[in-house]
């Protein structure tokens, strides 16, 4: 057992966001095999029953990052992992020293940091530093230029290129930087071994698990309604353009016709997405308590990601909930479902709404799916599957420190 500081710039406390998710459950799971001292860069108070829940030695409280009168050398910045030195000089140095404090005192063996925000309070100490960079900002820029660019004002073209720029040099300085850095999918390392030109090794993949809650959800016995399901946090820009895309070129076209509802689930719902929702057999439900009470309700999920990276957490909740699923290849990736086993995929308009009709009308088939895919995520994607490869990236990080020394 090591002494371990994670540090993060707030607490996870939003679980229907899938940082908040993947932070607060990399805590609880390092937790179980380190002693572990969380930092957060959070005023709001922190009780007792918090650190007990995420099984943590203690939990210190730093000022949160300032939002106001910022450095105008802000804008001369070439990359992002510069952003808190040319934002907040003052700032950065007075939480750095501290750090430097909290990792003498507690004689700290190895730093995790949950997220890339905070790399630059701990990117001068000299033990093992590990960097959780969760989803690749320069593949999720590639991805959203390639969708939308064409229909973007120059100037809007211009200050995503010039984004782009500095988000792949934080990359490319980060990752390097960091003895080993973790992301969520295949895509997401390909993209930064490349940015950064390191060895393979030194990206790790370690994937997002499936709630606990999720694998709760019983199968239905009266069957399912004739409709399909799409959720997230609708102020995502991604999932803007799957719930437009799917509506333009599936929907309308294809489902409609055809007697299928669409329901609509998530908080943040723009204007253009309530206006969908007045429109017969599409359903607009924002925030729901009880969302896989709800989701297994329907008879599909439809995942029409045509944009952005990472894991989609949903649709691992749609197969603990034995819920089919219909994706785009870029919805499904880094999943490693075994297509037309676990789930349906379909990048062409036509074949995804023949998928869909094809599962809500043919139970057997339904059934396949769901039993294939609820298997799947049992044998994959449980946050205690998820924490043993997460620890085993720090025992080697720990081991090479410890031979280093012995050669020294």
């Amino acid at each position: 057992m090591a002494r371990v500081l994670l540090i993060t710039e707030v607490l996870p406390r939003d679980l229907s966001n899938g940082s908040d998710i993947r932070v607060q459950n990399f805590i609880k799971e390092l937790a179980k095999y380190h002693d572990c001292c969380l930092v957060v860069l959070d005023n709001t108070p922190i009780d007792e029953c918090v650190r007990k829940k995420l099984g943590v030695r203690e939990i210190c409280v730093f000022p949160s990052i300032p939002r106001s009168t910022k450095s105008l050398m802000r804008h001369f910045r070439i990359s992002n992992s510069q952003v808190l030195r040319k934002s907040y000089p003052g700032f950065l140095l007075k939480i750095r020293s501290e750090v430097d404090t909290l990792i003498r005192d507690r004689r700290i063996e190895l730093i995790f940091c949950l997220d890339p925000l905070t790399a630059e309070f701990v990117i001068d100490q000299t033990i093992p530093k590990l960097l959780d960079y969760c989803d690749s900002r320069t593949l999720t820029y590639q991805r959203m230029m390639a969708s939308r660019a064409s229909s973007m004002p120059m100037s809007s073209r211009f200050r995503g290129y010039v984004d782009y720029l500095r988000q792949r040099r934080r990359e490319r300085y980060l990752v390097r930087t960091f003895e080993f850095t973790t992301t969520i999918s295949p895509s997401d390392k390909q993209c930064l071994v490349e940015v950064a030109a390191v060895q393979d090794g030194v990206v790790v993949v370690v994937p997002n698990g499936v709630s606990p809650d999720a694998l709760r959800v019983q199968a239905k016995a009266d069957g399912r309604r004739r409709s399909v399901v799409f959720w997230g946090n609708l102020d995502f820009p991604p999932n803007w353009t799957a719930i437009d895309y799917f509506y333009q070129e599936i929907y309308l076209p294809y489902l409609a016709e055809k007697q299928v509802e669409w329901h609509i689930i998530g908080r943040g719902a723009n204007d253009s997405i309530k206006k969908l929702a007045e429109q017969p057999g599409i359903f607009l439900h924002g925030f729901v308590d009880d969302l896989y009470g709800e989701i297994s309700q329907h008879g599909a999920m439809v995942n029409p990601m045509i944009e952005g990276s990472g894991l989609k957490n949903k649709v691992l909740e749609a197969f603990a909930c034995r819920l089919p699923v219909v994706s785009t290849t870029m919805g499904i990736e880094g999943v490693g479902a075994v297509r037309g086993q676990v789930c349906v995929v379909a990048d062409e308009a036509e074949k995804f709404a023949d998928a869909v009709i094809r599962i809500l009308d043919d139970q057997v088939l339904a059934d396949e799916f769901s039993a294939n895919a609820r298997r799947f995520v049992e044998d994959n994607y449980t946050w205690e599957t998820v924490g043993f490869r997460l620890n085993e990236v720090v025992t080697v990080a720990l081991g090479n420190a410890s031979s280093a020394k012995e050669s020294a």
